[in-house]
């Protein structure tokens, strides 16, 4: 049975990474249609090297592939993954598709399905098998984290491009303007709550996914309101996170500075 799960594990993630590679060199040269995630406007797309954070995940999650053979792991694969991690990325494998070929309500569909199977494994991770190596930190939770930060993102993306047109990209009007900014906030209040999340330092690779989400909604989009809006939140969340690590410091102090009684 172990070996079954690993077998499919390791197909799972060929087909996954493959659709990757598929929509990569779907991206045209030319300017106009060079950004995947433009390929259905709206005033949160990225900018074109947004798309890159998914070489970084597939990397890691090529680690995994390989760790989930060594000795010991299988409790980990057996019931931190189970069969999530397949389900997941059979799911973002048809995203791909179905956002390729305009199908967005569909797509929209798919994407929460295959966001409830990454947060399945995510809070799996988190609760029941936290990390015990730089291995496990590195190729176990790190994919699980970026990936699960990085659906965020794109499901309010997804969104927008199924209810929200791009008349005028440098002066949209104030309802487009308000939602925009209502969900960078929401954006930045999540990455700053992965930072409060898991271990004493937070889940930094989910917050990171959400910050290089920001930045390149900040670097693409010519609105001034949501440009900067979406730099700003970037500088605040890094610094919240930067601030973690005084603040772990300062609890376990007094945590054992606490007197017993009273």
């Amino acid at each position: 049975m172990a070996l079954l799960h690993r077998i499919f594990n390791t197909f799972a993630y060929v087909l996954f990474l493959w659709f990757n590679l598929r929509a990569l060199l779907s991206i045209s040269d030319e300017p106009e249609y060079n950004n995947y995630y433009g390929s259905h406007a709206t005033y949160l797309t990225p900018a074109p090297w947004a798309f890159a954070i998914w070489g970084l995940i597939q990397l890691l999650f090529g680690g995994f592939v390989i760790w989930q053979w060594l000795p010991g792991t299988e409790e980990i694969v057996r019931h931190g993954f189970n069969v999530w991690f397949i389900v997941a990325a059979a799911f973002s494998s048809i995203w791909f598709v179905l956002w390729e070929e305009n199908y967005l309500v569909l797509a929209l569909v798919v994407l929460v399905l295959a966001t409830g199977a990454v947060s399945i494994i995510y809070f799996h991770l988190a609760n029941l098998y936290p990390s015990q190596s730089p291995a496990q930190t590195l190729f176990v939770h790190a994919p699980v984290s970026l990936w699960h930060g990085w659906l965020v993102f794109v499901f309010w993306l997804n969104l927008l491009a199924i209810f929200t047109t791009v008349n005028d990209p440098v002066h949209p009007d104030w309802i487009h303007t308000l939602v925009v900014l209502l969900v960078i906030v929401h954006l930045a209040i999540t990455s700053m709550a992965y930072t409060q999340y898991k271990s004493q330092y937070g889940d930094l690779p989910g917050a990171f996914a959400v910050i290089w989400a920001l930045a390149a909604v900040g670097a693409h989009q010519a609105a001034v309101s949501i440009h900067y809006s979406a730099f700003i939140a970037v500088v605040v969340v890094v610094l919240y996170a930067l601030g973690q690590p005084a603040r772990a410091r300062y609890l376990a102090s007094n945590a054992e500075t606490r007197p017993l009684l009273g």
